[in-house]
């Protein structure tokens, strides 16, 4: 049997319809969509979307976006949309650690440079210049200097990291003893051209026999003259044996203390006979005294004098300046023992043969060899010369009447 289906006209034109507005409506929505692409770090996708704004872009795209972030976008060949994310870096240099603000696609040298860090010829730095920051990286700059080291009889010039004296020695290689010396001191900072020395301290122990010198015994005796001398045993030095430990500073002695010693020879005195104490008094000048007389001075003019003294007279002079009795110190005026010859008294000076003049004089100053017996008179001089000249002499002291 079969069934045919029948529909009425007008019903067929009127479902025809809905369907033809159907198709219409969904041929329109896919027209008006719009392509977008969103780079966000180092992903890149496309989105369809209803509308051309940027913030219902990313809004569509389900794109959530921090305060740091930056956006960017460029119609000139479709919609591209960049994010360039914000965040930080650590860059470290000159004791010193910073967090730096920085966005995805920024370079090393753009961080350095945000921190206001300049670079040096000699500088080094944790990472390349050019590549692009990343979250969490650390920059780290390394100053270098040049120095001089001197050790060990030689001199470096390397190229050391910023630091101490004592890490710039190991940073070059240099090791140091326990004891060595370092000029400047350890922990001083350095700089370009600082010149770091180096002196090694170091200890020995050495032996070596040595000499002890002989003493010499000094005898009065009475059987020597005044003046001479007799050595009547001969002196020998004697040895010692000697163990010293040496501190060294680059070789050269600088300490020595003794360890051990001993003599293994003795020293034996030298033995000295000089004049005894009565050979000398009886050899000491005497003061020689007389009655009153005449005598011609130098002009052959006759003086007469009450007595005159003998003794051993000497010269001085001085700078001006006055004599104990308040006189000026000048030719003339002489020093005596006033319990001898009484200040003021008035004098004529000669030699007992008359060849040596010193003239006339008057008793106006001391000393302390006058006053201790030694000299009768002190005889005043112009000049050290004649002083010189004068030396030590026998005069005659005549007291004029």
């Amino acid at each position: 049997m079969q069934m045919e289906l029948r529909f009425p006209a007008k019903r067929f034109v009127a479902f025809a319809m809905m369907i033809i507005v159907f198709l219409s409506s969904v041929v329109t929505a896919v027209a008006t969509t719009i392509a977008a692409t969103i780079v966000d770090g180092g992903k890149s996708y496309t989105v369809q979307v209803f509308s051309a704004d940027t913030e219902n872009i990313l809004e569509q795209a389900h794109v959530t976006l921090d305060s740091d972030d930056l956006v960017a976008r460029n119609d000139d060949h479709g919609i591209v949309i960049t994010i360039r994310r914000g965040f930080r870096v650590a860059v470290s240099a000159d004791g010193k650690s910073t967090g730096v603000p920085v966005h995805t696609g920024d370079t090393v040298q753009y961080a350095l440079d945000q921190a206001k860090i300049s670079l040096g010829t000699n500088d080094v730095v944790s990472e390349p210049l050019g590549k692009a920051v990343s979250d969490g990286m650390k920059i780290a700059v390394t100053r270098r200097y040049k120095v001089n080291i001197v050790f060990d009889g030689g001199k470096l010039s390397p190229l050391v990291p910023e630091g101490t004296v004592v890490q710039a020695l190991k940073s070059a290689g240099v090791k140091l003893g326990k004891e060595d010396l370092v000029t400047p001191s350890a922990d001083t900072k350095v700089k370009d051209g600082l010149t770091i020395a180096v002196k090694r301290v170091t200890y020995r122990e050495t032996k070596a026999t040595e000499e002890i010198p002989f003493t010499t015994v000094v005898k009065e005796s009475s059987s020597v003259s005044q003046g001479a001398s007799r050595i009547t045993q001969a002196g020998q030095n004697g040895l010692r044996e000697a163990v010293y430990r040496e501190k060294l500073i680059d070789g050269v002695v600088y300490e020595r203390e003794t360890v051990s010693s001993g003599i293994t020879k003795q020293p034996v005195a030298q033995i000295k006979l000089v004049a005894s104490k009565a050979v000398l008094a009886a050899a000491k000048p005497k003061k020689a005294a007389s009655s009153g007389g005449t005598v011609k001075d130098k002009n052959g003019e006759t003086i007469r004098y009450s007595r005159y003294i003998s003794g051993i007279c000497t010269a001085y002079t001085s700078n001006g300046g006055t004599t104990a009795t308040g006189r000026k110190a000048k030719v003339g005026h002489i020093a005596v023992d006033p319990k001898v010859i009484p200040y003021g008294t008035r004098l004529y000076i000669a030699s007992p043969n008359g060849k040596t003049v010193y003239g006339y004089a008057i008793a106006a100053d001391t000393g302390g060899a006058m006053l201790s017996g030694r000299v009768l008179a002190d005889l005043y001089y112009d000049t050290e010369s004649e002083c010189r000249s004068f030396g030590v002499r026998n005069m005659r002291l005549y007291i004029l009447a």
